[in-house]
């Protein structure tokens, strides 16, 4: 939430700190509606976590009357790239990483979203695996495609995953699938 509200802050300027607050909180309460959704492709595209964005966005922005650029809407939607991980996080990837294993990232994002996101870790964490809820999967956590795509996208049994979340609900599809 913080380095979201620091990122739309930045780019709205204009926008009073209640008003940047409203926005993030709004979106951030749309997103998290959509937890174990199954997507209909030709209702989102490929990327149902860019729909989810824009049509959260989109709602937000006009319940509010909120008017922004081109510029700024890209802008917006491009901060979720740029999330800064939880205190600790980035010692306990060097530590597994340092320690040999494969690392993956899953998340609700698009592969794009990701591969950037993924970038603040570098150059002492590398992600040979990035699962995302692109389309062939086209589902939002817990919901169990997300976690088949490791088991069986890559080959691993469930016996050699290792699955760290942040939040008990993801639990819930890993453990499913």
């Amino acid at each position: 939430l913080a380095s979201l509200l620091k990122s739309v802050a930045e780019i709205m300027p204009g926008w009073s700190s209640d008003q940047v607050s409203t926005v993030v909180s709004k979106w951030e309460s749309g997103y998290s509606s959509y937890a174990g959704t199954v997507f209909d492709e030709s209702v989102t595209g490929p990327s149902p976590f860019q729909w989810m964005l824009k049509t959260t966005l989109d709602s937000i922005l006009k319940e509010l009357n909120l008017t922004v650029t081109d510029e700024e809407y890209a802008a917006l939607i491009a901060a979720w790239s740029k999330l800064i991980p939880w205190p600790g996080t980035q010692g306990v990837l060097e530590q597994i990483y340092a320690a040999n294993f494969t690392i993956g990232a899953l998340s609700n994002g698009d592969k794009g979203t990701l591969t950037n996101a993924m970038t603040v870790f570098q150059p002492t964490v590398k992600f040979t695996y990035i699962f995302s809820s692109d389309f062939p999967v086209g589902s939002f956590k817990p919901d169990e495609a997300m976690y088949d795509q490791v088991l069986y996208g890559q080959g691993y049994t469930a016996e050699e995953i290792l699955h760290v979340a942040g939040a008990s609900q993801d639990g819930w599809g890993a453990r499913k699938a």
